[in-house]
């Protein structure tokens, strides 16, 4: 099992002062989930260190594309050279969040460049209408449907769980990227269960 850990720049960016030394705190294999499917976000990832990139919100073959193109420099992309602590060869993992994701799937996963899918199952959850757990039949539904396609072709499916019981369930299901929860859910969790046991006493 590879242990990696990802730097959530969707949500809280990747800080200004000091970036390189955040990522170097990434023990293992350092991923940066960028805010958005742009060129510059993308670029900025990957020449700080990080050895590949999750990119939000790719409805369509189109649009991945396009993210292929910044990952890659020229002649197989447009990334501008910069980054000297870049890595030769960063993969590019594409998150299906939408129901228009799920739609365009299988043309997603055939783009040259694309080299596995990443599962939102919340965001999925609010485009599809239902519940975020896995245990929901629409939900359940569209997840084996994302499964079988990145088996068919032979490219890895991450996803984010939020505890260890879910993860161990989409590790079975075939996933080999999972979150198993992020610093904000371990901490609250854990504070959350130490005061319980001190209002035991």
């Amino acid at each position: 099992m590879v242990r990696w850990r990802y730097a959530n720049g969707r949500f809280l960016p990747l800080p200004s002062r000091h970036p390189r030394t955040s990522v170097r705190c990434l023990v293992g294999h350092p991923v940066a989930r960028v805010r958005h499917a742009h060129t510059a976000d993308i670029g900025r990832a990957l020449d700080l260190g990080c050895e590949g990139v999750i990119v939000p919100n790719v409805e369509s073959a189109a649009q991945a594309l396009q993210v292929v193109g910044a990952v890659r420099y020229p002649p197989f992309g447009h990334r501008s050279a910069g980054g000297v602590l870049a890595v030769a060869e960063p993969f590019c993992l594409v998150m299906a969040e939408s129901a228009d994701a799920v739609a365009d799937l299988e043309a997603t996963l055939a783009v040259d460049g694309v080299d596995g899918l990443y599962v939102g199952p919340g965001d999925l959850s609010l485009s599809l209408g239902c519940d975020p757990s896995p245990d929901d039949p629409v939900l359940n539904r569209v997840l084996q449907r994302v499964w079988a396609a990145c088996a068919t072709v032979g490219k890895p499916v991450g996803v984010h769980a939020t505890d260890g019981t879910t993860a161990r369930r989409y590790r079975d299901a075939g996933c080999s990227l999972i979150t198993t929860a992020t610093d904000a859910v371990a901490i609250t969790r854990e504070t959350e269960a130490q005061l319980s046991r001190a209002r035991a006493w």
